[in-house]
């Protein structure tokens, strides 16, 4: 039961944090609602990549969450030990990847609106849903990220409760820099209309925020 409430006071403090700043409306992915990812930029290739852990790229499609920092768009490759293109990670990786920056704490979230194709099997307790996400860190430190969803009603109360992906830990990557894709299949609550998604990234040693991520996905399915 306490978890429960736990998980219900973070998706309104997301909805709260998040309604402050207008999120902009995400398009349904074109070819039918089924079995496409649903989330715009979530491999952040959208925009041209930065090495600078100080600078202010953002990356597309996502928005700030209240006053906290907003996440970055970065190169595979950068100089000082980040991530490269043959880090383990997702296969199908671009040239980018979410990077939080020298700060403590940074968040990048995005509505997703529902494929009103969908809207009968949702209701009828039909939908399902896979949310992934490649999630990574630096060495053995214990910088780390997480993906949170949280469904919302037409008139944009929260429906269920969140989901996370993740963190991952500097024991699960062995304690090299890797990403690890992390995901939860379940069923989309009866009244959603619109996913919020909502990637955090926290510092926990060092100056800079190695808590990565990548490939970022929400898929419907039909269940039988």
């Amino acid at each position: 039961m306490r978890a429960l409430v736990s998980r219900l006071v973070v998706a309104l403090m997301l909805l709260a944090a998040v309604g402050a700043s207008p999120v902009p409306e995400t398009p349904s992915a074109s070819g039918g609602p089924y079995g496409v990812n649903l989330v715009r930029n979530g491999g952040a290739e959208d925009d041209a990549g930065i090495s600078d852990p100080n600078g202010t790229t953002h990356p597309a499609w996502w928005t700030a969450v209240g006053t906290t920092p907003f996440a970055l768009v970065f190169l595979y490759g950068a100089a000082g030990g980040y991530p490269t293109a043959a880090t383990p990670g997702s296969p199908r990786r671009g040239k980018n990847f979410f990077y939080a920056g020298n700060v403590q704490r940074a968040q990048a979230a995005q509505d997703v609106m529902l494929p009103d194709a969908a809207a009968t099997d949702i209701d009828r307790g039909r939908a399902t849903y896979t949310l992934s996400a490649w999630l990574g860190g630096y060495g053995g430190q214990h910088d780390n990220a997480t993906v949170t969803l949280v469904f919302l009603s037409a008139a944009g109360g929260v429906i269920g409760s969140p989901e996370t992906v993740g963190p991952v830990t500097a024991a699960e990557r062995k304690n090299v820099t890797a990403f690890l894709r992390r995901a939860a299949p379940a069923r989309v609550p009866a009244g959603a209309r619109t996913a919020r998604i909502v990637m955090t990234m926290l510092r926990t040693d060092g100056s800079s925020n190695d808590g990565y991520v990548d490939d970022v996905s929400l898929v419907l399915g039909r269940a039988p």
